[in-house]
């Protein structure tokens, strides 16, 4: 499993394939579980060189995605829980 507190580079590595497995939000700061694969250290590489390829429209997805789910984070009482989205078995 790979976590990373990071909204942009998460939202990169979802755009790119990498299937986002949970999150959890504790005193404010979130963080995003995704399952690891053999290239997920390559394209983690590409995103801080900027010389990785991404369609737009996935990136800005991703990202809208991202920030939705953060507002879904609390319940009806505001307390806070984390989310497990089955991308793992």
């Amino acid at each position: 499993m790979y976590a990373s507190n990071d909204m942009y580079l998460t939202a990169y590595l979802v755009a790119r394939g990498i299937k986002l497995d949970s999150h959890v939000r504790v005193n404010g700061k979130t963080t995003f579980r995704l399952v690891e694969n053999n290239g997920l250290d390559e394209i983690i590489r590409e995103y801080y060189s900027e010389s990785g390829l991404v369609s737009g429209l996935r990136l800005f997805n991703a990202l809208r995605n991202l920030k939705n789910l953060l507002y879904l984070n609390v319940d009806q009482n505001g307390k806070q829980f984390s989310h497990n989205y089955g991308a793992t078995k």
